[in-house]
């Protein structure tokens, strides 16, 4: 089976603002994904511009299984980039919909990069 997408998202870290400062980001290796990686918002956008495929994926509890979500954009709204989710994507897919790791102790995230 063809790798559809380089890399997952499960999780982000909020600004005590709410704004979506840093990813857990997984490598698609062999469809199989790596151990996450904590990762700035601005790493993103550069992945993607270099051609890198970068999904959301989201915990259902009914299946005990994860989902793809939405696949992620760099947008330039008044000569900024915005990384988003594409248009028409599930609400429950868009990125700052995504697992609000701020709210868990430091000690679960393991692998960390700044």
């Amino acid at each position: 089976m063809a790798k559809i997408v380089d890399f997952f998202i499960s999780g982000v870290w909020k600004t005590k603002d709410g704004r979506v400062s840093m990813v857990f980001l997984h490598r698609n290796s062999n469809n199989e994904l790596t151990d996450g990686l904590k990762v700035a918002i601005h790493n993103l956008n550069q992945l993607i511009k270099e051609g890198k495929k970068i999904m959301t994926m989201r915990w259902s509890y009914e299946s005990a299984k994860w989902h793809r979500g939405a696949l992620l954009e760099v947008v330039i709204i008044d000569d900024e980039e915005i990384l988003r989710t594409v248009k028409n994507s599930s609400s429950l897919d868009k990125l700052e919909n995504q697992i609000d790791l701020s709210l868990l102790p430091q000690i679960f995230v393991t692998s960390v990069k700044q």
